[in-house]
């Protein structure tokens, strides 16, 4: 035996032993993950930078006990935000201030968030039917190369933490799927925790509607599927419903979670507009967002607060998009060219990472995995369709796509190794 076939046969001998505990494979790529990005943040020395908006407002409820004032002047009580997260992290600033302490903390926390979500790939892997070996290589890319570095790092909320909660929804669901929807306390439980995860992710709403859709379409007896999914909606409808009501008593409005919708799509729908954040801030289109201009949010206060100026923005944006269609329709494909391929992020690593990622999950979903899985891929699909098209109509933000990002890459990497015949769950549908 020669030294090169010893090497080979001992790597695989340990990528064998690896790979045979969930706990040992995890565990590696949560050690990578972390270890890469702590590296960076303490190797940059830019453990200080705070994440505007979801910062001011936490500050604002230690300060004042109230959720207000995310832009760069105080205005008042605001929805603009989710509040899962501003929430949170008040408690860790209450503790230890907004200051050095309180912002390396938080991206510290950050930090390890986004090593769990990946650290979990094998285990979400495994549970969707798709083989331990094709969590592990998608987590460990993933956590080898930090694709959406200022999320990841630096300026990163809760979209980690909605990446893991929509993997555990994911699997939960393929479960009940599989078992029929059958009758009981499952449909509540299931929808109270979609009604949890709103508060982070509301975007996800439309999603899991078509997700709700499908699985009534497809269920041997559609009626119970019915009967289930509506009293999971009533749950979910229960859960949201304390916030809703505090939004309409702060706002005299029904809001669902939050209400930012003439601000961001001002943003992405201008003359100076282009398909990204990115280009957006060297264009100096998006300093004119009250998060950054303090006129601009002293404005918004002098007009009657946020309710009023984001009408009066999506008034003006409705405009704009009529006297400019096309130039609107370019936007919008830009905004999905950066979501699936990076278009627009000025990084030719992370371009190359999301279009190999894109196109070979969509390969693999189409050719191999609605037939080898059927369940799994109608699961996963509404995630593929409903949530990428929310984000045409925003400039494109790198954490927009991470509460979905895991799903790209598992697929992806399943569609490698089963297609080179390497690895991967290629068997028939199991609970």
């Amino acid at each position: 035996m020669t030294r090169l076939q010893a090497i080979v046969r001992t790597a695989a001998g340990w990528g064998r032993w690896l790979l045979s505990s969930p706990v040992r494979a995890s565990l590696l790529v949560f050690t990578i993950a972390a270890l890469v990005r702590l590296a960076i943040l303490f190797g940059t020395g830019s453990q200080g930078s705070d994440c505007k908006e979801a910062c001011r407002v936490a500050m604002a409820i230690v300060q004042d006990g109230e959720f207000a004032s995310p832009y760069a002047a105080p205005t008042g009580p605001t929805a603009h935000l989710p509040p899962f997260f501003p929430f949170l992290l008040s408690l860790l600033f209450g503790w230890l201030g907004a200051g050095l302490a309180g912002q390396t903390a938080r991206c510290v926390i950050n930090v390890l968030a986004y090593s769990t979500l990946y650290g979990l790939m094998p285990w979400v892997a495994d549970q969707l039917g798709l083989g331990r070996r094709a969590g592990f290589w998608a987590g460990l890319i993933l956590a080898a190369y930090p694709v959406h570095i200022s999320a990841e790092v630096h300026w990163g909320w809760d979209e980690a933490v909605a990446g893991m909660a929509l993997a555990g929804m994911v699997v939960w669901t393929r479960r009940l799927w599989m078992r029929g929807w059958a009758p009981g306390w499952a449909a509540v439980t299931y929808g109270a925790a979609w009604g949890a995860l709103y508060h982070s992710a509301p975007s996800l709403l439309p999603s899991c509607v078509l997700l709700a859709v499908l699985a009534v379409a497809m269920a041997p007896r559609r009626g119970q599927a019915v009967r289930w999914w509506l009293a999971a909606g009533c749950a979910a409808v229960l859960v949201v419903m304390p916030w809703t009501l505090r939004n309409h008593a702060q706002f005299g409005e029904w809001i669902f979670i939050r209400n930012n919708l003439g601000i961001e799509l001002s943003q992405g729908f201008n003359d100076r507009a282009g398909f990204t954040m990115a280009e957006n801030k060297l264009s100096g289109a998006v300093m004119t967002h009250p998060t950054n201009d303090p006129e601009e949010a002293m404005r918004l206060k002098a007009m009657g607060g946020e309710i009023v100026y984001n009408r009066m923005l999506l008034h003006q944006t409705f405009d704009w998009i009529r006297e400019h269609p096309r130039r609107a329709a370019w936007l919008m494909v830009g905004h999905g060219l950066a979501f699936w391929f990076g278009i627009g992020t000025g990084y030719r690593v992370v371009v190359a990472i999301l279009t190999i990622s894109s196109v070979l999950a969509w390969a693999a979903m189409i050719l191999r995995l609605r037939r080898s899985q059927p369940v799994t891929s109608m699961v996963l699909l509404p995630f593929w369709v409903a949530y990428p098209a929310v984000y045409l109509f925003f400039q494109y933000v790198g954490r927009y796509r991470v509460a979905v990002d895991w799903s790209f890459f598992l697929v992806a990497a399943w569609g490698v190794l089963s297609f080179t015949g390497l690895g991967g769950d290629d068997g028939a549908e199991r609970g």
